[in-house]
Formats: C-alpha cells, structure tokens, sequence
C-alpha cells in the first residue's frame, strides 16, 4: 500500500531545506558563493595584459627622451588617459560582475551586501588598517632613507599578504594564487633593483593575468565536472 504524503510534510521538507540552506549560508562567505565570476576574470585579464605593456612603455619613452618632463605632451596625455580609462573600466566591471554574480544567487544581496562582506566584516577591516599603517610607516621611512626605489615592492609584499587573507576569509583560490605572487614578485623586484614602473608590470601586470588564467581554469574545470556529472545522471 502506498503512503500519501500530505501537503503538511511537504511544506514542512520544504521549510527544513529553506533553513539548511540559510544556516549554511549564514556560515558561508558571500565571495565564496559569488567565486570569481567571468566578467571579473576577464576584467583581470585586459588589466593584467594592458599594465604589462603600458608601464614598460613609460619606461622606454622616459629612458629616450631623458626625463618623464621631456616627454611630450601629447604622449603623456594618451598614456595617462588610456591608464584612467582602464582603471575606471576595470573597477566598474568588477562591481558590475560581483553584483550580476551575487543576484544570480541570492536576489536580495545588493552591492552593500558585498561590500560589507568583502571590506566591512571586523576582521578584513582590522587587516586593512593594520597593512595600510605599516605601509604608510615603510612608506615614510624609505623616503626618509633615500630608497624609493623599493617602495613598489614593499607595497607588493603588504599587498600581498592582504590578498592571501582574502583567499583564506573567502575560500576562494584565486586570491590566494595573487597574494602569493604579489609577495613573492616584491621580493624578487626587491632583490633584483627593478624600475618602479617595470615592478608595477611585473608584479601586478603579471600578477593579474596568472588571477584571470586560475579563474577560467577552474571555470572550465567546474563546467567539466558538471557535465561528466550530468552524464553519469542520464545513464
């Protein structure tokens, strides 16, 4: 004999699965759910692949003409307007990729939902004054010193270490992967005296390329597992 199941035991699965799902998602990082989602993957690709060539330009057109000053105007005003204009894309691009990713999963976050997640919890705020501080204290003394040379790469190093607690706060292994550049490339342009301009291509420019191949690598991973999960359901 088959047993009925009433519409009370299916409200009341129902209701049980609503509260899983809230307590899971209470305990979960929004940026894990959100990940790292295509547009932002992209957005890190064009940054990366453009600081790698515009920063390298400067360098090359100030070691020609002899000073950044000399250089002439109308040069410095393309490349600093083509910089604005790509930094202004990027960040909007990734405000507009987090909050279409955040939608997609829950329609009531909205963009102060990510921010407070992302910058606003007491943990990642605490670790944003603590590397902002000790960075303006490098900062001054480097200065202080006569070596602003190494500025970049100090700078590369806090940054990264911000990057890696990103990665451990939101689960996600992306940061972790640009963290752990960013640290390790300071200390090599460190080392190694790089140009400031050359340490900004390599460590970000660079740094920013390896985020967006980890991220559509893992994307395509993902999608294959599905797929291959997908499969083994149909049979």
């Amino acid at each position: 004999m088959e047993r009925m199941v009433t519409d009370q035991q299916v409200r009341k699965v129902a209701a049980d699965i609503a509260y899983v799902r809230s307590a899971i998602r209470r305990n979960m990082s929004i940026m894990r759910e959100i990940g790292v989602p295509p547009t932002l993957a992209l957005s890190g690709l064009l940054f990366g692949s453009v600081l790698t060539v515009l920063f390298p330009v400067m360098y090359i057109l100030i070691r020609s003409y002899g000073s950044h000053d000399a250089i002439p105007l109308w040069m410095r005003a393309v490349w600093y307007g083509f910089a604005i204009t790509l930094a202004i894309s990027a960040g909007i691009s990734k405000q507009v990729g987090l909050y279409r990713s955040a939608k997609a999963i829950d329609r009531s976050y909205s963009q102060w939902t990510i921010a407070r997640e992302f910058i606003f919890t007491s943990s990642v705020s605490s670790m944003i004054l603590t590397v902002t501080g000790i960075l303006a204290a490098v900062i001054v003394f480097l200065v202080h010193i006569g070596q602003p040379l190494y500025i970049v790469p100090a700078t590369a190093i806090l940054f990264g270490i911000l990057m890696s607690f990103f990665g451990g706060n939101t689960f996600v292994p992306e940061y972790y992967i640009l963290g752990y550049w960013f640290s390790g490339a300071g200390i090599a342009a460190m080392f190694f005296r790089l140009p400031p301009l050359i340490s900004i291509a390599f460590v970000v420019g660079v740094g920013f390329l390896l985020f967006a191949f980890a991220a559509m690598i893992r994307r395509n991973g993902d999608v294959d597992a599905n797929r291959r999960m997908r499969r083994k359901d149909s049979r």
